[in-house]
């Protein structure tokens, strides 16, 4: 993350207006990791919401309640090895948009994904 989170954020809530993100879980599971690293983890709480609400993979909604269950004990992240959640890059060239996203369970050694948005 070369800018920090708050420019992350930035990023990512200019997607927020794109319809075809609307009801793309990881973008909200993207807002709610760098709100998280912000220190806004009732935002942050609603957001993994939100995202595990999208999901249609009950690994990945399980993982995203531990960390707004996580936000609402006041912290920010799970126990470790739990779960991960980072964007790995955010960059705009040439008034494009692309995000990297992981989740991850250490314990099961799941594959981490990454996802490109574009055409912003």
């Amino acid at each position: 993350m070369a800018f920090g989170p708050a420019a992350g954020l930035e990023l990512a809530d200019a997607l927020t207006s794109e319809p075809s993100l609307e009801a793309y879980h990881l973008l909200p599971s993207v807002r709610g990791d760098l709100l998280a690293k912000l220190g806004r983890l009732n935002e942050a709480r609603a957001e993994f919401e939100r995202a595990a609400s999208l999901t249609r993979n009950a690994h990945e909604r399980k993982l995203l309640l531990d960390r707004a269950a996580a936000c609402a004990r006041g912290q920010g992240r799970p126990s470790p090895g739990l779960s991960a959640l980072s964007l790995s890059g955010v960059s705009s060239p040439g008034g494009k948009v692309s995000a990297g996203h992981a989740i991850v369970d250490s314990r099961e050694h799941t594959t981490a994904k990454h996802l490109t948005f574009s055409g912003y």
